[in-house]
């Protein structure tokens, strides 16, 4: 696969997961993100490519493909996450979420932009080291999110029905 390749698969990517990620929610959770007009659809993607938009800034600086896995993993799984568990059938401000999900999952892919950095340095020589730079990236993103207590989406709507603000049961 060539670098341009694996550009079009982000931006591809990028385009579908909040769609794909809804799907294991069965039909009427997938619905959710198609109640409304064309201009939804526009809203939720020009939102969405901040967060693909910096992964593909990010494969500027590599030289080997292999390191745009790094950025691409860190901030997709911010964001399917996000767009998996936002239940908005749940309050008038859940809308919000869709603002603040790509926000949260660009962090994390700066953070795993910088991780593709090191990987990219350490694959010529050191497959193991790389594999274990872009582990560390993808928690440290993680982890970035939760010491922050921004991991909790500041709308009251989760999914399995969590008490308060979302996801609140992951920071206690």
């Amino acid at each position: 696969m060539t670098m341009n390749e694996a550009r079009l698969a982000v931006v591809v990517t990028g385009v579908l997961l909040p769609y794909l990620a809804r799907i294991p929610g069965g039909q009427a959770w997938l619905m959710q993100y198609f109640h409304g007009d064309g201009g939804s659809h526009l809203f939720l993607g020009a939102f969405n490519a901040i967060t693909w938009v910096i992964i593909l800034f990010a494969t500027l600086l590599y030289r080997r493909v292999e390191s745009l896995l790094v950025p691409a993993i860190c901030g997709f799984s911010v964001l399917a996450f996000g767009h998996g568990t936002v239940d908005l059938m749940s309050s008038s401000t859940a809308a919000i979420s869709l603002i603040w999900i790509p926000v949260f999952a660009a962090e994390a892919a700066l953070v795993g932009a910088l991780g593709g950095l090191l990987a990219d340095w350490c694959l010529p020589k050191h497959r193991w080291l790389a594999l274990a730079v872009g582990v560390c990236a993808l928690l440290a993103a993680w982890y970035f999110l939760w010491a922050q207590g921004t991991i909790r989406w500041p709308v009251y709507s989760h999914r399995y029905g969590a008490p308060g603000p979302a996801w609140e049961w992951m920071v206690k």
